[in-house]
């Protein structure tokens, strides 16, 4: 039942998948940055159908590159700051998008907060939210949702 179940979601016909990055699955990496004072780092989209909402730094992975290659780089372009990975928090599954998205906790290791001045296509700034702050914004997304991070950062 199982395997029939993963079947039908990964479009899998005579027992044969080969995820391939941006052919056949999206693979998405998000980074949870949760600083000292427990705030959480979320940036502001700048695309247009999202522009102004805001949301976890996180992104499609490139062909080739690794989960934490991939949060590393999407905290970097759209929220200006280097990080390390610390852990894997949630692996979710959309079977009818065929998206994985591997949500990390990471921690800020260098760099400078992105600003407003620094807007481009990735994202308009980067701010940290407490989580009553954050329940207040116009999130991209309800996916990540205020009880969820509350529990990660309680």
């Amino acid at each position: 039942m199982y395997c029939n179940k993963l079947s039908s979601i990964f479009n899998i016909s005579g027992g044969h998948f080969s995820p391939v990055v941006q052919k056949t699955v999206c693979y998405i990496a998000c980074g949870l940055i949760i600083n000292e004072v427990g705030q959480v780092l979320m940036i502001q989209e700048a695309r247009r159908l999202s522009r102004g909402k805001w949301y976890l730094p996180a992104g499609r992975m490139e062909p080739g590159e690794n989960i934490e290659d991939a949060v590393r780089r999407e905290v970097l372009e759209e929220a200006g700051y280097e990080c390390q990975v610390t852990s894997v928090l949630m692996v979710e599954v959309d079977g009818r998008a065929l998206w994985l998205r591997f949500t990390c906790l990471a921690r800020v290791t260098g760099g400078n907060r992105k600003t407003e001045e620094d807007e481009n296509n990735e994202s308009m700034q980067a701010r940290w939210f407490t989580l009553d702050e954050i329940a207040k914004l116009e999130l991209r997304n309800t996916d990540i949702s205020h009880c969820e991070l509350r529990h990660t950062v309680a």
